[in-house]
């Protein structure tokens, strides 16, 4: 497999999907399982990388992760 920096492995472009994008809001930590039905996704949500509020949100895709549905907040923080 290609390399990119750091030793980072390099997916090609047929294989990357996204999961969320929401302008103005911050996504990060995405973690994927396959379950019988298709792959769940979890991810947070925040204002920025170093957050005032954070969501850890869920969502489901029956198509090998092209598409993404079902999106719901699991847990809310703030201070």
């Amino acid at each position: 497999p290609r390399t990119g920096p750091n030793g980072m492995r390099m997916l090609p472009d047929s294989q990357v999907f996204t999961v969320a994008d929401t302008p103005g809001i911050y996504h990060h930590s995405a973690g994927i399982l396959a379950v019988p039905d298709g792959l769940v996704c979890t991810y947070r949500t925040s204002d920025q990388h170093l957050a005032s509020w954070v969501n850890v949100m869920m969502a489901r895709s029956t198509d090998g992760g092209r598409t993404w549905k079902d999106h719901q907040t699991l847990a809310t923080s703030s201070f």
